[in-house]
């Protein structure tokens, strides 16, 4: 991953390279956001920087994955396969990174716990972060056996929310 960042004026910008392909800018814009995402965005910020994880990324996964709904977040709506909580955990995985399913529905457990998990898998998809953000939607087991060339449709819409790379 190359971080290249530009001072402008008073404002830094960020420019993430992916896999070789410039992404968008992954800063977090809240100037349309409802308060949950307000209220996280500190928090989330905070976790990116103590995981090393660029910087506005795990914030964008979490918009993708809740909407930052309170509904979600809440646990009072799962997803269609059960995932639950701002970081739509698997139980089994909620169980694992988490201590347990009701951790996911904690959001400073669970937004630690996904930015833990996210640089888990990181660490061990060959150090690429959109293989990474592949992982997290589509599991380790996929993009490693399979590779990102064979990633569903639902998934590579998923790396081009967050990353803004089109495979």
């Amino acid at each position: 991953m190359n971080n290249s960042y530009f001072l402008i004026g008073a404002v830094a910008v960020g420019v993430v390279v992916f896999g070789g392909k410039k992404a968008m800018d992954l800063t977090a814009d809240l100037s349309k956001a409802g308060e949950n995402e307000k209220k996280y965005a500190p928090y989330i910020a905070t976790i990116e920087n103590k995981y090393g994880l660029p910087s506005g990324m795990l914030h964008r996964l979490l918009k993708a994955e809740s909407s930052f709904l309170t509904s979600i977040i809440t646990g009072a709506k799962r997803s269609r396969v059960g995932a639950l909580g701002i970081a739509q955990f698997m139980p089994a995985t909620a169980r694992e990174w988490l201590g347990s399913e009701q951790n996911a529905l904690n959001p400073s457990e669970a937004i630690d716990g996904a930015a833990r998990y996210l640089k888990w898998i990181y660490n061990n998809v060959g150090m690429d972060w959109t293989k990474a953000v592949a992982a997290y939607n589509w599991g380790i087991g996929n993009v490693k056996n399979k590779g990102l060339s064979r990633a569903p449709t639902e998934t590579k819409k998923y790396i081009k929310k967050i990353l803004g790379v089109t495979l």
